[in-house]
């Protein structure tokens, strides 16, 4: 069985608009999925990234409109500016492993 190694980010808004698409294309072909949370912050600062926050405005526009269209595309909804936003994300990401470390249950629905 081929295995896909998905590596997210818990406060990523692509993360959730991937939702279960990712499982359902791994079943489709016979594949497992190993999810991987990672602190996507982290590896901004550590591969010369610009947070989303930190972008110019331009960017952030752009960001927005292709966060519409793909929530849009997948037909989910998609609040653009959140109350609190970047969060913690550690409690989240340390949840996710504590569920994958605890069994086999469908972690692909822990990301939507």
């Amino acid at each position: 069985m081929s295995q896909i190694d998905c590596y997210f980010s818990v406060i990523s808004p692509y993360t959730y608009l991937a939702g279960v698409r990712l499982g359902e294309i791994a079943q489709r072909h016979n594949a497992k999925v190993v999810y991987r949370p990672l602190d996507v912050i982290a590896l901004f600062s550590r591969t010369g990234g610009t947070p989303p926050k930190d972008r110019h405005a331009s960017r952030k526009e752009y960001r927005l409109q292709e966060l519409q269209r793909q929530a849009k595309n997948v037909n989910l909804p998609l609040n653009l500016q959140p109350a609190h936003w970047p969060v913690n994300q550690a409690p989240a990401s340390y949840a996710f492993i504590a569920a994958k470390n605890n069994g086999d249950g469908d972690l692909g629905k822990l990301m939507h």
